[in-house]
């Protein structure tokens, strides 16, 4: 085989999980303001809204109702409180709600590593290329991936055992060595 993906198993997202519910109650804080402010006048509807958007998430914060793998709520909540915000005059607000939208969608995606006969594609924030004249070894042993950099970068991952079918450990090994071999020659 010439090109293997590689699953990374997800980090624990705690602290995501945090901000956002913070950023949730500071949602709901601030459109129950705006909703008694503008009692009757025509940004009232958006300020409702906001507070309904408000409480579905923190619904859909719970850990009951949390999964992973569904359509990711919370950036999509971010988004409508981006449009929200920016209807009722807090252009700042919609750009900062924006912003957390983005982040959440990279951090609810998942972590893969591409291994090809060019090099290794990592899963960073801008995304790395490693040609296999920086690899100095790749080794997968016993659901432990790890790649040694030349210029001492060293990155170890414990693999979950159900997320990479089909990668054959022995198959794998003898391919990187024969990358780092022709690409050190």
């Amino acid at each position: 085989m010439d090109n293997y993906i590689i699953q990374l198993p997800e980090k624990n997202n705690t602290l995501y999980r945090v901000v956002t519910l913070c950023v949730l109650l500071m949602c709901i804080t601030s459109f129950s303001f705006v909703l008694f402010v503008h009692l009757g006048t025509a940004r009232f509807p958006y300020a409702v809204a906001g507070v309904a958007g408000s409480f579905t998430g923190i619904i859909a914060w719970l850990p009951r109702f949390q999964n992973k793998k569904t359509f990711p709520l919370i950036p999509l909540l971010y988004g409508i409180f981006a449009l929200l915000w920016y209807v009722l005059g807090a252009g700042w607000v919609a750009i900062l709600f924006l912003l957390l939208a983005a982040a959440g969608l990279f951090a609810r995606k998942k972590k893969i590593i591409k291994i090809s006969a060019a090099g290794i594609q990592y899963p960073s924030f801008p995304p790395q290329f490693f040609t296999w004249k920086k690899i100095h070894r790749v080794l997968l042993k016993e659901d432990v991936l790890s790649i040694d950099l030349k210029d001492n970068h060293f990155y170890q991952f414990v693999l979950q055992p159900g997320d990479n079918p089909g990668l054959q450990q022995n198959e794998f090994n003898e391919f990187c060595n024969q990358q780092t071999l022709s690409g050190n020659s």
